[in-house]
This record gives structure tokens, sequence and C-alpha cells, in this order.
């Protein structure tokens, strides 16, 4: 299936908005340790359960990939980390398809 590939796209979900609320609960998450990270004294922070759901949150975020490939069978979608199989979808399933522009927010986020 892979040697007819017409069009692959991979997402990523590592943006920089993510990042700046990210950024944000790690600050607010160690802001009791100051005087450690200062001292170099990292000790306390590795026994604190906020550093290692950051970790985890960071790490996470890092990986995501939505990978979303076209060939002549049909369509195939993989969604790194959570995927363990790509989900394939063959022309003959498909009643109709087109290509638009969309409105992620206003079509699927409630704001008018």
């Amino acid at each position: 299936m892979k040697s007819n590939t017409l069009y692959t796209e991979s997402q990523s979900f590592f943006s920089w908005w993510l990042c700046l609320i990210l950024l944000t609960v790690s600050v607010a998450s160690f802001s009791l340790h100051w005087h450690d990270l200062l001292r170099l004294n990292f000790v306390p922070l590795f026994q604190l359960p906020g550093f290692w759901i950051n970790l985890v949150l960071w790490g996470l975020f890092a990986v995501l990939r939505l990978k979303t490939t076209i060939h002549q069978e049909g369509v195939e979608v993989h969604f790194f980390p959570f995927n363990f199989y790509r989900k394939r979808v063959q022309w003959s399933d498909i009643q109709s398809i087109e290509v638009r522009k969309y409105n992620p927010i206003g079509e699927f986020g409630g704001l008018d």
C-alpha cells in the first residue's frame, strides 16, 4: 500500500500557545522551590508529583503526531503514540469527499 502514495500529511500538536500554557503550569508548580533551583539543588524537585506530571505532559505533546496518507486504495490515518495500528478506509467505503476550508473554533468550538 505504501508504493502508490498520492498525498501525506503529518500534524504536530506542539504549538506556541500550548508551549505557553505548559510553561505557565511548569513555572507555577515549581514556584515554591525557586530557592532550591537557584542553589542547583534539584533533589526536592524530583520528589514533587508536579515535576513528573510536567515532564510527562511535555514529552507527550512533543511526540504526538497525526499522520494522514492518501493512497490509490484509500485513506490511512495513524495517531502516534495512541494508535498501535493504522486506520485504513477503502475508497469503496467512502460515500462522498470534498476539499474545503473550515473554521475549527467556529464550527466545533461553539463560538459564532
